[in-house]
């Protein structure tokens, strides 16, 4: 990932993250909250897999999912989807997942 600034199109401040206030706004489900906040939080960084499973399932009495990395990759695709729009995108990486703003076209 380069280092560029990135400029607020309407201040001209500089944007080195996901605004949190922002991505509430954006209509994500709960548990895909938990995914984007993980990910806002560890910016420019990535997140390990396993973590966003420990974060999404830690508090469920049953234990989560068969399959809770299936889960949390469905999730992602939602996300991306949101985010594209945004100008953030989500990418893999060999360990887990990590948040990048998009370049233009």
């Amino acid at each position: 990932m380069d280092n560029k600034v990135i400029k607020c199109p309407c201040c001209g401040g500089n944007i080195d993250s996901l605004p949190v206030e922002a991505v509430k706004e954006l209509g994500f489900t709960k548990s895909q909250l938990v995914i984007v906040e993980l990910l806002q939080n560890a910016f420019p960084k990535g997140i390990p897999m396993q973590r966003f499973v420990d974060r999404l399932y830690s508090l469920d009495p049953n234990g989560g999912a068969d399959d809770p990395k299936g889960v949390v990759r469905v999730h992602i695709y939602h996300i991306r989807k949101i985010l594209k729009g945004v100008g953030w995108r989500i990418s893999k990486i060999k360990y887990g997942y990590q948040l990048e703003k998009a370049h233009a076209a």
